[in-house]
């Protein structure tokens, strides 16, 4: 009897266990798919000789900072860099690992003027926004947002 009992409960851990694995790849699946998207429509953009330097230019920015320096932090750096306009600064929360030539800050820094922060991890836009919001008065703009509307 007790090592019936032992089994059934080890068997309810390891599907709790393969349970929680299964929702963490799907969650993993959703997040690189939605990156893909983005990515092939920037790239689209681009191909169509739209860049997001010519949008936010368009729209009346020219100082800008990027929050999230993860890849796509890097490569939009890399088109704004190719522009007239100035990126001021970037924001991650670990700022100690990030290494570009600019001013790299911590969320929990205080922000110089800058007219607008474009947030590259966008699936977490609303509340990156909210916690910028509060610490600056500057547009903030959704990478997502963006390319979409190019």
């Amino acid at each position: 009897m007790g090592i019936l009992f032992v089994l059934i409960i080890g068997l309810g851990v390891a599907v709790y266990i393969l349970a929680k694995i299964n929702q963490n790849n799907k969650k993993n699946a959703n997040k690189f798919y939605a990156m893909f998207l983005l990515n092939l429509q920037w790239m689209t953009n681009l191909q169509g000789k739209k860049s997001i330097a010519d949008y936010l230019w368009d729209k009346g920015y020219r100082r800008v900072a990027i929050y999230g320096m993860s890849d796509l932090g890097k490569a939009l750096m890399n088109e704004l860099k190719e522009s007239e306009l100035t990126l001021e600064y970037v924001i991650d929360r670990n700022a100690g690992e990030v290494f570009v030539d600019r001013p790299v800050l911590t969320p929990d820094d205080d922000f110089p003027e800058t007219d607008v922060i474009i947030v590259t991890p966008f699936l977490q836009y609303e509340a990156i926004k909210s916690l910028l919001q509060n610490k600056s008065s500057c547009d903030v703009l959704s990478i997502k947002d963006i390319v979409n509307e190019m």
